[in-house]
């Protein structure tokens, strides 16, 4: 490729990235060479919460104590040895001025839930609960620093952030090296539009790390002298923009915090890691081989825990430079092709993992095992008023988080931006585990006094069935989050839509490379459940974990969450052994790949034809034909222009009068079925309904015809009960290869009327 001439007639080299790099950078390409990713996590963050709050000098050995033992060493304690897990009374013969703080206790006293720091010689395992508000309300205050300075930051835990840099880098670049990169008017412009066309290397001598350690090249001190590249450039800003957020929360907050900052996400999380306390870490593209293959891929995030294992007694070996040699295929062969494929790229540095913005949380859960066990009903309502304090607690401060702005609604309105909408008891028995949940009422202030009332009925259901006591563990959850504070009261209006609107919901909705996924507390497969109205109206929601489960954790880790006995649990599943645990719902997108069957087949899993979007109209294709795809659905022209209506001698129907059309047919049989509407709740027999069409023979006389014809078909034998989501019992029910179609109103309204 010829090299175009500087403004004074020189030649310059060019670099190994293009225009399009730096334009995929700017719009936070996972796939961009120049992406730039920062990984923060806080230094023994719990020891450090204490330590701010108590106000102890730096140098003060301080370790976290959750009884006997210790689940967070400062850094001037571990230079005594000591070391996390380690019991109290060994610590302390290690180091005699070490301070153990033993963390917030929930408690019972004088008949109310009461939080805070107590004094620990009058509580234990069995009077007290863990509580880690203190921890979570500190670490959103440093998110909140990170999120000022960064538009796109995801929370891994309540300890480590991850930060997208590329764009802000981005910025910085254009502004600082504008003739080098051809800028123009703000924008990058490429010479004669081509954005493959390669950048120039930047003019500069060195770059400017900003007190950062340098991972070593993989060609060693040669590399060193080689020509400056854009990418180093990136990092470079990067590494300015990590360390003034590093010193602001420093100064603001007086928490220290490590960083590392790379290409993708696991390599920025290895870097954090690579020097601590209070430092940062830069890992450069051309150091990624020499980085990774002095260590074990263990290590690595997602391979600290059952699939490393795995991957070490399948190959022998944990070290990374012994696996790089195999081939792709012997990974695929022994590991599966999705596993083995990943696997070949991670131990490569290849991460294109997306930097997601999360700021919803799913469900909250409070917990307690019990040594010894508890045995009668009055103390598992002791127990729940503090299971209800403290979820209570945690989703008011939810509600006041700053990530969640208040709009310009009236003061006196609820603040509470989003609440759960169900709660689920689970109670433990030996090793067998029970469940109920019940639903939340809205209106209400959110407070212990709306929970307890109903946990302490779902205790009581529990306790009816027998074989209840002893029990060794409970817990309460509240899941279903959703926006029911200031702004959010809307009308049936606006969760409706048709025509266009539905269609394009639909393609924007395909296009989506990441999706949303709802989950909600459900019933096992095998027990079937009515669906209402609101079925057909769910919105995504952020797919989070739990805050009691929203601890990463790896073996450089620092901080561990453990449960009140000491156990530190993965998931709901852990604590409860339950095997029933909360399903995930499909997406919205997953429910419009489903509903590109003809529209006379188009029904949900509960059997009701699903409605409410453009394509759901009387269709002249066959029944039996295959699904169409979202691009053609709309197969030709000539069959979008007008469908035949079978209720009209099938008179074409322009598609544009189509919706207006149904609901004139709609409004006549509302109108008919007001007229004739028996006083029995069952469907009709065979004979009314003969009478029935009889009485429109004679009202219409110039149908009859037509409607003789359609008597002499079979007549369906009538369900004995008529339930939601059923034709009228006077509808005409015309057949298909595969049983009786509906027409358009029918569907859309014939559910909720039985």
């Amino acid at each position: 490729m010829e090299d175009y001439p500087s403004p004074s007639g020189a030649q310059r080299p060019k670099s190994k990235f293009s225009y399009r790099d730096l334009i995929q950078m700017s719009k936070y390409n996972v796939n961009s060479p120049l992406r730039v990713i920062a990984h923060i996590d806080l230094d023994a963050f719990y020891a450090q919460c204490e330590m701010v709050r108590l106000g102890v000098a730096e140098d003060q050995p301080l370790a976290v104590q959750q009884w006997d033992a210790l689940i967070a060493v400062n850094y001037p304690a571990r230079k005594f040895g000591i070391t996390r897990m380690r019991n109290v009374a060994d610590a302390k013969r290690k180091c005699p001025n070490l301070l153990a703080v033993h963390v917030a206790t929930w408690r019972v006293e004088n008949d109310q839930a009461v939080m805070g720091y107590h004094d620990m010689t009058h509580g234990s395992i069995s009077t007290d609960k863990v509580s880690l508000d203190h921890y979570r309300r500190e670490s959103k205050k440093i998110l909140s620093i990170f999120r000022e300075n960064c538009p796109k930051v995801e929370k891994a835990s309540v300890d480590e952030s991850f930060l997208d840099l590329s764009n802000m880098v981005y910025e910085r670049l254009i502004e600082r090296y504008e003739e080098e990169l051809g800028v123009v008017d703000g924008e990058i412009v490429a010479p004669y539009g081509d954005t493959t066309e390669k950048l120039r290397l930047p003019e500069v001598a060195s770059v400017e790390w900003t007190d950062s350690h340098l991972v070593d090249l993989d060609d060693g001190e040669d590399a060193e002298e080689e020509a400056i590249d854009w990418d180093d450039i990136a990092m470079g800003l990067a590494a300015e923009i990590v360390s003034d957020i590093r010193k602001q929360v420093r100064d603001r907050l007086r928490y220290t915090c490590s960083a590392g900052i790379a290409r993708n996400k696991m390599l920025a999380k290895l870097g954090s890691g690579y020097k601590k306390p209070n430092q940062q870490t830069v890992v450069r593209n051309r150091a990624v081989t020499q980085f990774l293959s002095n260590m074990k891929f263990t290590s690595i995030r997602n391979l600290g825990g059952k699939l490393g294992s795995e991957v070490a007694n399948v190959f022998g070996t944990e070290s990374v430079s012994e696996v790089l040699s195999i081939p792709l295929e012997t990974f695929k062969g022994k590991l599966g092709d999705d596993t083995g494929t990943w696997l070949y790229k991670t131990i490569r540095g290849i991460d294109t993992t997306e930097v997601i913005t999360r700021t919803e949380i799913k469900s909250m859960l409070s917990a307690k095992s019990f040594n010894p066990q508890i045995t009668r009903l009055e103390q598992g309502e002791s127990w729940l008023k503090v299971f209800c304090a403290d979820i209570a607690s945690r989703v008011n401060e939810e509600a006041e988080d700053p990530e969640y702005p208040e709009d310009d609604a009236p003061a006196s309105q609820p603040i509470h931006l989003r609440r759960p909408k169900t709660m689920t008891l689970h109670h433990r028995y030996k090793q067998t585990t029970k469940s109920r949940q019940a639903p939340i009422p809205l209106g209400k202030a959110f407070d212990e006094d709306l929970l307890l009332p109903i946990a302490k009925q779902l205790l009581r259901q529990i306790e009816q069935e027998g074989r209840c006591w002893p029990c060794n563990n409970l817990s309460l959850s509240v899941g279903g989050f959703d926006d029911v504070g200031r702004g959010t009261n809307r009308g049936i209006g606006t969760w409706l839509m048709r025509g266009d609107e539905a269609k394009m919901l639909k393609e924007e909705s395909l296009k989506r490379q990441h999706d949303s996924t709802t989950s909600q507390f459900t019933q096992p497969e095998a027990k079937k459940r009515k669906v209402g109205i609101a079925t057909f109206f769910k919105r995504d929601m952020t797919d989070e974990p739990d805050e009691d489960t929203m601890f990463i954790h790896s073996d450089e880790k620092e901080e561990p969450v453990f449960s009140e006995d000491g156990l530190y649990y993965d998931s709901l599943k852990d604590i409860t052994g339950d095997n029933n645990r909360p399903a995930k719902a499909t997406s919205r997108r997953d429910h419009q790949e489903k509903s590109i069957t003809p529209p006379t087949l188009r029904t949900n899993s509960t059997g009701r034809t699903r409605f409410f979007s453009k394509e759901n109209t009387p269709s002249t294709t066959n029944p039996d034909s295959k699904p169409t795809s979202a691009g053609s659905e709309n197969a030709s022209k000539e069959e979008e222009t007008a469908f035949p209506c079978s209720r009209c001698n099938n008179k074409l129907i322009p598609l544009h009068e189509l919706d207006e059309h149904s609901d004139w047919h709609f409004a006549k049989d509302l109108m008919e079925e007001d007229r004739i509407r028996p006083s029995s709740a069952h469907a009709a027999s065979p004979a009314a309904a003969e009478g029935n069409q009889s009485a429109k023979k004679a009202d219409k006389q110039p149908q009859q015809q037509e409607q003789q014809q359609s008597a002499s078909q079979p007549t369906p034998t009538p369900p004995v009960k008529r339930g939601r989501g059923r034709p009228p019992k006077h509808a005409i029910v015309q057949y298909g290869d595969k049983g009786p179609v509906l027409e358009k109103g029918q569907k859309r309204l014939a559910f909720g009327r039985g």
